[in-house]
């Protein structure tokens, strides 16, 4: 009986100093490549959920399935909102209420005294554009002030600085020209839809199922070793050398093109044609040049422990699976990824040559997405951290309370920002006036102007700015 070594530490020697540079993969074997990913990825996640048999074909049809599952769950958090917007169509109100900064930079911390409530009202139809401020602290409103765009004039209404609605002159705002910026990003024709996503989940999902070939299926005895515990285990392997290969992937491609509800869901979220999908899946791939390729994975008492990606003698890929903890680690050339996943928290670690660039922790869960970014390079280290708590989401509205962090950490010195509020965005009208009661601000009158700037000296005297900078 065969002896193998999954240990991290292992792993992690063998990829940086046995793994001979390799060219660039081709098109082909990054096909190849990402359906290996999705198998391994299935065979990983597949882990505690139910019994595996001694039939190797459902192991691997297990796993697949309830990788699937998985997918489908996260991306049902992700995309399935009730809440649709037409950017360019719908007017729409995004609204942010308590705006609080708090920072250890000493030029800042005085804004951490104020909160900010602030509103856009937006339709482009109608060429209609509002911003509403209000600025506060802990007792009052210190000002409150809208500014609205009507018939090609700004607009300020704000009792704080006059008693009448100010006439700003004109203002020409292009909506032809955001209106056609959006059109280009394509917010409105290209929509991540949860329906299609779980349409493209299910469809591949068989499809892959489909794929395995029973004659490619071996099952053996096997001791491996896991944080330096020796381990018994049962050991299934599944073989694409070329010639299974080839006829995976062109099964695989001949299954997508001829699916037309997969290709429309496919089609619904790259923005690609049918047919320009299917020529994709119709290019050649030179076999020829690959080797054999074996997707491994290690059962004990009935359980997935551990598995492997194999390209000739190299792991691309090692798994294993211990104590509710998914630990995957992939490998090429001089680069490692190793991604953990625990419950509803995903880690994921980026190195390069034994250094690491870049940390992410991913928290996915139907009314909390958390995510943690921390980027090294050299001395420096850059934090990006975003939270999105009680989110609500309805027909009409989408809404959450955020928090934003930024961190840098220079040679031993740490700078830090914080921005925390609720976020709400709402289809709705956009609030219009009465510019009767107007007044074009150069008509103003000697008296007129000496109140607004006294009410401006008061507001600057209480938030402590010398109003000899302003006036």
């Amino acid at each position: 009986m065969k002896e193998e070594n999954l240990n991290k530490e292992t792993l992690n020697v063998e990829a940086k100093e046995n793994i001979p540079l390799k060219p660039k993969r081709k098109k082909g074997k990054v096909i190849i490549i990402s359906i290996l990913l999705i198998v391994a990825i299935a065979i990983g996640l597949y882990v505690g959920y139910e019994k595996v048999t001694s039939n190797p074909l459902n192991v691997y049809k297990k796993a697949i399935n309830e990788v699937y599952d998985l997918a489908s769950n996260y991306s049902e958090i992700l995309f399935n909102s009730d809440f649709n917007l037409n950017w360019s169509e719908e007017p729409y109100a995004l609204t942010a209420t308590n705006l609080k900064l708090s920072s250890n930079n000493e030029d800042l911390e005085p804004l951490s005294a104020y909160n900010i409530d602030l509103t856009t009202e937006l339709d482009y139809l109608n060429k209609l554009n509002n911003l509403f401020i209000s600025l506060n602290d802990e007792e009052s409103t210190l000002i409150s002030a809208k500014v609205y765009y009507l018939n090609n004039h700004l607009y300020l209404e704000s009792t704080d600085i006059f008693n009448r609605i100010l006439d700003l002159g004109e203002y020409e705002l292009d909506f032809e020209e955001a209106k056609n910026a959006l059109q280009e990003l394509n917010l409105d024709q290209i929509q991540i839809k949860y329906s299609d996503i779980k349409t493209i989940l299910e469809e591949t999902k068989s499809i892959i199922i489909n794929s395995l070939d029973r004659e490619k299926f071996n099952v053996s005895e096997e001791t491996i070793t896991i944080n330096n515990e020796k381990i018994a285990t049962k050991k299934f392997t599944y073989l694409l050398d070329e010639e299974n290969m080839k006829r995976t992937i062109e099964y695989i491609s001949k299954e997508i093109s001829a699916n037309d509800k997969l290709l429309t869901a496919i089609s619904n979220i790259n923005g690609l044609s049918k047919d320009e999908i299917i020529a994709n899946l119709e290019e050649e791939i030179d076999f020829s040049s690959y080797e054999d390729i074996e997707i491994v994975l290690y059962t004990k008492n009935s359980q997935i422990i551990a598995g492997t990606i194999r390209e000739g003698d190299i792991d691309y890929i090692k798994f294993t699976y211990q104590n509710d903890l998914l630990d995957l680690i992939m490998t090429d050339d001089y680069t490692e990824i190793n991604l953990t996943k625990k419950e509803d928290t995903i880690t994921i670690n980026y190195s390069e040559d034994n250094e690491n660039i870049l940390l992410a922790t991913i928290t996915l869960a139907k009314e909390t997405i958390k995510l943690d970014l921390t980027a090294y390079d050299y001395s420096d280290t850059y934090n990006i951290n975003f939270e999105l708590n009680n989110i609500k989401n309805e027909q009409s509205k989408y809404e959450g309370d955020f928090v934003i962090g930024f961190a840098i950490d220079s040679y031993g010195t740490k700078e830090t920002l914080e921005l925390t509020g609720s976020l709400k965005l709402e289809k709705k009208e956009v609030s219009t006036i009465d510019i009767n009661n107007s007044i074009y601000y150069e008509n103003l009158t000697e008296e007129e102007i000496t109140i607004i700037e006294n009410n401006l000296i008061n507001l600057f005297e209480r938030l402590g700015i010398n109003e000899e900078a302003f006036l």
